[in-house]
């Protein structure tokens, strides 16, 4: 059977590699923290991640309760642990994005891009059950979710769930319309996919990850 280190690695850089970020500007609004916060997001498509972070934080520094920004710094946080080779310094950057998701979601529920953001955070942390929570909240909020500066869209949510569930141990049922189970949000992206096995289902679920 493929390593889970490996296969949450794999959903972790695609994540990563699709630019996430969200710059949906939710939030409390005034001509300067708008302005900071989008020159940041000019900085993160650009892969500055750490200048980014440093220009969100001066966005807040003007509204500490600015979702936007705080949901760019998660982004910026997120991205940063994927470079980065240290194990502590992986940890710590992931709790940062983890800390500024939270707070962006908390200035504003409905902020579907930090969820998202949230989501691939707990899943890269192994908080299978956390990362099910969150992406969950992405397909209330918004079925057609996608990233307004990126290609990371609800297609990567189904991914997170189907690797979040496969590791709770939550394979496949016998009711069909029930979705909290790896097969379910699996068959969402591959209508032909029928369960046999939990080794056929992981095989898909990482074969899915590199379309």
């Amino acid at each position: 059977m493929i390593e889970r280190r490996c296969l949450i690695a794999a959903m972790v850089a695609i994540l990563l590699v699709a630019g996430c970020g969200g710059g949906t500007g939710v939030g409390t609004r005034s001509d300067r923290d708008q302005q900071i916060a989008s020159e940041a997001w000019l900085a993160y498509r650009a892969g500055n991640y750490a200048q980014a972070d440093s220009t969100f934080k001066e966005a807040l520094s003007v509204n500490p309760t600015l979702s936007d920004a705080l949901n760019g710094r998660g982004w910026a946080n997120f991205s940063l642990s994927g470079r980065e080779g240290d194990a502590n310094r992986r940890a710590e950057y992931l709790n940062a994005a983890r800390e500024n998701f939270s707070r962006a979601a908390a200035a504003e529920p409905k902020n579907a891009d930090a969820w998202a953001g949230l989501a691939g955070v707990e899943l890269a942390s192994d908080n299978y059950q956390k990362a099910v929570s969150a992406a969950e909240q992405v397909l209330t909020l918004d079925p057609n979710y996608f990233s307004s500066h990126d290609n990371f869209n609800i297609r990567e949510i189904r991914m997170i769930l189907a690797t979040a569930y496969f590791f709770l141990g939550k394979f496949s049922t016998a009711e069909g319309a029930d979705p909290h189970n790896a097969t379910a949000q699996v068959v969402t992206l591959d209508r032909t996919f029928r369960y046999t096995t939990p080794v056929e289902l992981i095989l898909r679920i990482q074969e899915l990850q590199t379309r």
